[in-house]
């Protein structure tokens, strides 16, 4: 039996898990030898399906493309250090199958072996790097790892920025993996970190640095839409971070990329009526077509409406006006209105420090917003500046 890739991730993984589970330890005496590959992301994991003889041996796939080095760390007991897979997508759906050179979010240097490379610096730094997201987290790890002496301030109470909101959705548990792989690796390379603590223009330059690295992300757009300062009218990130609780409501999503999709499969698996309301003429336009089939598929059983190739003209209360590509106008019902409608880069520090500072570096949404992939990336190639 073969399971399509175009019937989607939820699909492919039911089919996966249901086969690895039907290999009895008896099997494992026949002559043919079975191996398991789907979805090893740990070596605990990998070691139970050994012992309890539902596989003769392990074989890792996109594993060994966010850490190549997996086997050898897990044979070593340095399981915290292994970089995990966090089942993106990036590097299948997103590259391969589109003919593009292999990548991945989580390990930049896949793809780019031959001249990504880690090299000591002509002078040792003081680096001072603002934002404990992923951006500044990796900015902050191959500063320090490069000699560096490296101090990170996070105006939170916590390291990982956008991957807590980004993890908080259905299926997407494993980007969690990720932030704290990196909090981990932050205290084991002793990096120096401020938490809690806002970093102004005053304390940066009591730190007397030669770099600073700006990592300080992004905020959500919010359009100046009549009726969007109304009280029903909140953020996606408002929703995913716990800010606002809703149950049970009524809800109208602006926005059907990424964010506005999971974000509403966030609200269904509470109870919601939800309707997402997307400028495009389909929704889930922004991911590689493995995710789109996936997310659209889990919209469908969640009975989660769409309504493409419409604009929001106005938000009233339990209402939003829409206005579509004809010019022809439509109410939708909502007692919540959600935004998904992108982001900004936040704050104007690199302004505030200009001509006091050597060097200046903006990485990952504070340069420009993205994804976890563009993020990481920026952050290692950065290497200290």
């Amino acid at each position: 039996m073969s399971v399509s890739l175009t019937a989607g991730k939820s699909a492919i993984r039911k089919e996966l898990q249901q086969r690895l589970l039907a290999v009895t330890p008896d099997q494992r005496h026949q002559k043919s030898h079975a191996a398991c590959t789907a979805l090893i992301r740990s070596p605990e994991f990998a070691e139970r399906t050994l012992q309890e003889g539902r596989a003769d041996f392990i074989a890792l796939g996109r594993a060994l493309l966010a850490d190549p080095h997996w086997p050898r760390k897990a044979r070593e007991g340095r399981v915290k250090e292994i970089v995990p897979c966090i089942s993106c997508n990036e590097c299948i759906g997103g590259r391969t199958f589109r003919s593009l050179h292999i990548r991945c979010a989580v390990n930049p240097a896949t793809g780019r072996e031959g001249w990504l490379q880690r090299l000591p610096p002509e002078k040792k730094k003081k680096v001072v790097v603002v934002g404990g997201g992923p951006a500044g987290l990796m900015a902050a790890l191959e500063a320090k790892k490069r000699g560096h002496r490296v101090t990170l301030y996070e105006k939170s109470d916590h390291l990982g920025g956008q991957l807590r909101l980004a993890a908080a959705p259905p299926g997407r548990e494993k980007i969690a993996w990720f932030g704290d792989y990196l909090r981990n690796q932050i205290r084991r390379e002793r990096v120096k970190i401020f938490l809690g603590v806002a970093a102004t223009p005053q304390k940066i330059a009591r730190e007397k640095p030669d770099t600073v690295i700006l990592a300080t992300g992004a905020v959500p757009l919010v359009p100046g839409l009549p009726g969007v300062e109304s009280p029903q009218v909140c953020t996606a990130w408002d929703i995913l971070g716990g800010k606002k609780i809703v149950r049970e409501k009524t809800v109208v999503l602006l926005g059907g990329g990424l964010v506005g999709c999971e974000t509403a499969l966030y609200l269904a698996a509470r109870g919601n009526k939800v309707t997402v309301v997307e400028m495009l003429e389909g929704a889930a336009q922004d991911m590689d077509f493995i995710t789109r089939a996936d997310i659209l598929s889990r919209m469908k059983e969640a009975r989660i409406g769409i309504l493409a190739g419409r604009k929001a003209e106005k938000i009233s209360a339990g209402e939003v006006l829409l206005k579509n590509s004809a010019g022809k106008r439509e109410r939708v019902e909502g007692d919540i209105v959600v935004l998904a409608l992108g982001s900004v880069p936040a704050g104007d520090l690199k302004k505030s420090l200009q001509g006091k500072v050597k060097e200046i570096h903006a990485v990952g949404d504070a340069r420009q917003p993205g994804k976890i992939i563009d993020a990481v990336y920026e952050g290692f190639r950065l290497n200290g500046g």
